[in-house]
């Protein structure tokens, strides 16, 4: 009797094993088919999102943004959307110009625009804020804004956030120059 008990425990757990294994390996086929991942790809997968450091038969091996290496089960591709994130521009410079309003102090205009930028969450800090006035040939003047956003991802929301927190101060109109 006891050698029949062994032989059932070896069987289950060898088919256990078999079953975690196998869809392991199911999931590395699948995504080696249908070339989903390359090595160097950033990706988010279920909760993880990293940069591909291998595909193995059993688990992909990422880099997190803080350097952590994440092992994720190949089977988790079954169970979770799996983006692509495209490459990006980190620290990407930005130039926007402002409209100053007639009778409105240039000095109060600049440091409206470089409060907003300074304030903004989504200013780079390898480059300093540069604020300058512009006097164009139609005699308006406008303030200048060049500045460092983190990610080129966030240029638009680093934008807004220049024209609400030059709103709240002096009523302008604000645009990105060409």
């Amino acid at each position: 009797m006891n050698g029949y008990l062994l032989w059932t425990v070896l069987f289950f757990l060898l088919v256990g094993i078999a079953l975690v294994f196998g869809r392991n390996a199911a999931g590395y086929l699948f995504l080696k088919t249908t070339k989903r991942l390359s090595m160097g790809d950033w990706i988010r997968l279920g909760a993880f999102q990293g940069k591909v450091n291998k595909v193995g038969w059993q688990v992909i091996s990422l880099r997190d943004e803080e350097g952590q290496e994440v092992y994720i089960p190949n089977a988790t591709v079954f169970n979770n959307a799996l983006t692509i994130i495209p490459p990006f521009k980190k620290n990407s410079d930005i130039e926007l110009s402002v409209p100053l309003p007639e009778g409105c102090d240039p000095a109060r205009g600049r440091q409206a625009v470089w409060q907003a930028a300074a304030l903004s969450p989504y200013l780079g800090v390898e480059r300093s804020i540069e604020v300058t006035l512009v006097q164009r040939a139609d005699r308006s003047t406008w303030i200048r804004l060049v500045a460092q956003v983190a990610d080129e991802r966030f240029s638009g929301a680093f934008e807004t956030a220049i024209i609400e927190g030059v709103r709240d101060q002096i009523d302008v109109k604000v645009q990105t120059s060409n």
